[in-house]
């Protein structure tokens, strides 16, 4: 059976298809240099994380690159797909969003399973975000079939939005974890006005997910869940897709802890809500034909 046709049972309400993880982290530092780890020392274990999708029904999955050093894309995606064949219990590999640094990362497009780009915008200022227009990363995403990851702070999204609208409407942005929003100043206007503005661009799709490991150790489920609802509440349904952001979300938990936080934040929403947050709409905007 498909991942696209399979049925599980969500709580005791209702019934969706298969999960699409659209946010992990296939990372290989025995391979790869990711210099990052050094600040956050994540568990990685390969089998852990199939195990822990196998429980929460997660069918499919879309790696997102690692923020590897230049010149290591094409080896990291090499290593992905390898990694992703030797463990028999993990989930299909749908796609591969790819990192771009230098020319020598130019040959990663060309392969079949690349759905997008992305570019760590964390450590620039907003005028290196807005120049990125002109940069050769963004040849990749029309490359990679025209869909591109925006990585960026909450202090970032009109940087983000001035990036967006020098683009043509026919590029597909996805905008990682809500924002990375401030968690400890709760839902606060900048960031909700930032993302009001932000989704007035009908290109612009965003990510449930990341919350936790920037919400610290002491993060509960109902104090992410207003971060969900109201990044639910301004995208619609139609333009929000879920992602573990495994293993940073070992930082301060677990993928089951993410899923448990995100289910109670969407408690009320319909079968066919569940069905556009979970798989539907990572298919779509990634434009996934795989599985």
């Amino acid at each position: 059976m498909s991942i696209r046709m399979q049925r599980i049972r969500f709580g005791e309400a209702y019934m969706y298809p298969a999960i699409v993880d659209a946010h992990l982290h296939f990372l290989d530092p025995a391979h790869i240099d990711y210099p990052w780890l050094a600040r956050f020392p994540v568990a990685i274990d390969m089998a852990e994380y199939a195990r822990s999708a196998r429980d929460l029904a997660i069918a499919g999955a879309i790696h997102v690159e690692g923020d590897a050093v230049a010149g290591q894309a094409v080896a990291e995606m090499e290593a992905v797909v390898s990694g992703a064949r030797s463990h028999p219990s993990f989930p299909k590999l749908l796609g591969i969003i790819a990192g771009y640094r230098s020319s020598a990362d130019e040959a990663v497009w060309d392969h079949p399973l690349i759905v997008g780009c992305r570019r760590v915008f964390v450590p620039l200022d907003d005028a290196a975000i807005v120049e990125m227009a002109g940069n050769p990363v963004m040849r990749g995403a029309f490359r990679a079939g025209g869909c591109f990851d925006l990585c960026i702070r909450h202090h970032q999204i009109g940087a983000a939005i001035q990036l967006v609208d020098s683009l043509p409407d026919t590029v597909r942005f996805v905008l990682d974890h809500c924002g990375n929003p401030d968690i400890a100043a709760s839902v606060d206007a900048s960031w909700r006005t930032g993302m009001t503005d932000l989704a007035r661009r009908p290109n612009v799709a965003v990510k449930i997910s990341g919350l936790t490991s920037i919400a610290g150790p002491d993060w509960t489920e109902s104090g992410v869940a207003p971060f969900i609802t109201t990044t639910i509440d301004i995208f619609g349904w139609d333009r929000v897709i879920w992602g573990s952001d495994w293993p940073v979300c070992n930082l301060h938990g677990s993928m089951k802890r993410w899923m448990s936080a995100t289910r109670f934040a969407i408690s009320g929403c319909s079968e066919t809500e569940a069905a556009r947050l979970f798989n539907g709409n990572a298919r779509r905007w990634y434009e996934l034909t795989a599985g």
